[in-house]
């Protein structure tokens, strides 16, 4: 399986790799329009069923009718394109914010940061959980996060 997006960074392929398992509901390696509306929606956009029809027909280079993983990046390359850092925040934090509260536990933060990605160690989370989680109580909440990814 080729990856066509050579615009990706190794890090933005395994985020868009978490987000494309995360979504792919029954394990087939595709994703369907159903399927590929809450990936977007979870990565802070909202496709109407219309755009996620013409994007399957646009993305969608075997015909299948679904969306495989290379297909999904080259598509979500093109989206990231227009994308800024505020807007890279919000839907990091929509991934993570399962059930749209508007907050996250700190526990399902320090297992994403221990476990994928660029690995942070437990330490390292846990002083970034206590630096963003000013009313210590276990959950941060959209400015929290917020806070926590762009101070230096």
């Amino acid at each position: 399986m080729v990856i066509m997006s050579e615009n990706l960074s190794e890090e933005q392929i395994a985020e868009l790799k978490q987000a494309f398992n995360e979504f792919d509901v029954d394990g087939g390696g595709t994703i369907n329009t159903r399927e590929l509306g809450y990936a977007m929606r979870a990565m802070g956009m909202n496709p109407t069923e219309a755009e996620l029809l013409d994007l399957i027909n646009e993305y969608d280079t075997d015909g299948s009718g679904q969306i495989e993983f290379p297909e999904f990046c080259n598509m979500m390359s093109h989206k990231m394109g227009t994308v800024n850092d505020e807007d890279m925040i919000r839907m990091a934090f929509r991934v993570l914010d399962k059930d749209g509260s508007g907050t996250i536990k700190s526990t399902a933060f320090k297992h994403l940061m221990t476990h994928i990605g660029d690995k942070l160690s437990e330490e390292e989370v846990d002083d970034l959980i206590q630096e963003a989680d000013k009313d210590g109580d276990g959950v941060l909440n959209y400015e929290e996060f917020v806070r926590m990814l762009t101070s230096d």
